[in-house]
């Protein structure tokens, strides 16, 4: 049977898909087996070597990236999830956004790393359940992972630019309807790899594919993915930021006119509440590291779309492809630093995180001294289970008792 099984696809139902996860995702053998045949299916020889040399670096790029990624980010995810969940965060509303992005995150990163195990010759990912299970969960992480950060702009941008409305809107039973609300509308448009993904039976193995009758379906749903974690959550994020910024500078500038005018001896304030007194910065770096490391990679994929709809020219398409491979890079990062944002932007989760760890090592410590108390008496008793030595020390301590007791008697008299 042929390796390449997708080689039966037509051109424009190969080109909705996604190339260079389908290349990238193999193994360095079958991958450039793949990329020969592709190009050779499609009559471009001239293309073959450069193309096939660039898809192999990137996937040797990702063959020892992605396990760093998915260990760095699980650790921290889960550390960050312990902090949340104590007593004096947990009852934040921010706090629940941020609690079930790391959860979605570290999901995000389980199956993240059961695909890089098929690059190791451990072959779960395309088996049969895993293959639907693990690309819903790509999709469903990924569009939860946005819609958190929304969510947390918006909260970020009510309490600077409107504070009157926080005991209204940012309220930890408000925003637990909007977790489910966001939940529930992950489930519905993102359960489509669960009932369109097979697992095909190769030589090799399995390998994960998308149903031949279900082709044009996944086409508009890319569209649809791309307006719904692109386009609308980044115009949403862009405006509510630039309104957070604009709050500052003017509370900013009233602040310095106030300073101005008490150092002139004039009536007024010496200080003023202003914004910033209730903006976390944490929030803030939350939103402008999510906007960093997510927009370039699905701006590449925007234009792949546009590209494949208005031009057929392979050399500008495969070129796009392979910048998108790199961004991909950049953009597997954005579910493994939270907890290097939450540790250098967040005062009082840095404060909490120290407590935790020094706790941790004061409890290691604990352990040890009942050991080393029941070997120090261990070894008192040995000592005082000698006869010769204890009777004389004894006498002796009497006797210079005695005569310390004659010489006072003696100095008083």
């Amino acid at each position: 049977m042929d390796p390449c099984p997708w080689m039966t696809f037509s051109q424009e139902t190969l080109l909705s898909m996604n190339v260079s996860t389908l290349f990238l995702n193999l193994t360095h053998e079958v991958a450039e087996q793949c990329v020969k045949d592709y190009f050779r299916q499609f009559q471009q020889p001239r293309l073959e070597d450069v193309v096939s040399s660039n898809f192999l670096v990137l996937n040797k790029m990702k063959t020892f990236f992605l396990p760093i990624t998915c260990a760095l980010g699980f650790v921290g995810n889960v550390t960050s999830t312990a902090i949340f969940l104590t007593k004096s965060m947990r009852r934040k509303s921010c706090i629940a956004y941020l609690t079930t992005k790391c959860l979605t995150d570290t999901f995000f990163l389980m199956a993240l790393f059961i695909l890089w195990l098929e690059r190791m010759e451990v072959p779960w990912f395309h088996a049969p359940f895993v293959c639907q299970t693990g690309v819903f969960l790509t999709y469903f992480c990924s569009f939860l992972s946005v819609w958190l950060v929304v969510m947390v702009t918006l909260e970020n941008y009510i309490r600077i630019c409107h504070p009157k409305m926080v005991p209204t809107f940012c309220t930890l039973k408000r925003a637990r309807g909007v977790l489910l609300t966001i939940v529930v509308i992950g489930v519905v448009c993102y359960n489509f790899p669960l009932w369109t993904t097979y697992s095909q039976e190769i030589p090799r193995g399995y390998l994960c594919l998308t149903m031949t009758e279900y082709a044009e379906y996944i086409k508009i749903l890319t569209y649809v993915d791309t307006a719904l974690t692109l386009v609308l959550p980044l115009l949403l994020n862009i405006t509510w930021m630039v309104g957070i910024f604009r709050a500052l500078l003017l509370a900013r500038s009233r602040n310095r006119r106030l300073r101005q005018s008490s150092s002139r001896g004039q009536a007024g304030r010496s200080g003023v509440s202003t914004p910033y007194n209730h903006v976390t910065a944490m929030l803030l770096a939350v939103t402008l590291t999510f906007i960093v490391l997510h927009t370039p990679s699905h701006t590449i994929r925007l234009r792949l779309l546009i590209e494949n709809f208005l031009s057929e020219d392979m050399h500008m398409y495969l070129s796009t492809v392979r910048l998108q491979g790199y961004f991909e890079l950049l953009y597997y990062t954005n579910f493994s630093t939270n907890f290097l944002i939450y540790v250098a932007s967040g005062k009082c989760f840095r404060k909490l995180w120290k407590k935790h760890a020094s706790s941790c090592i004061c409890r290691e410590t604990s352990c040890l001294r009942p050991a080393q108390k029941s070997l120090h008496r261990s070894q008192e008793t040995n000592v005082n289970s000698l006869p010769l030595l204890d009777k004389p020390q004894t006498s002796l301590s009497r006797h210079l008792l005695q005569s310390s007791d004659d010489v006072e008697q003696k100095s008083e008299v």
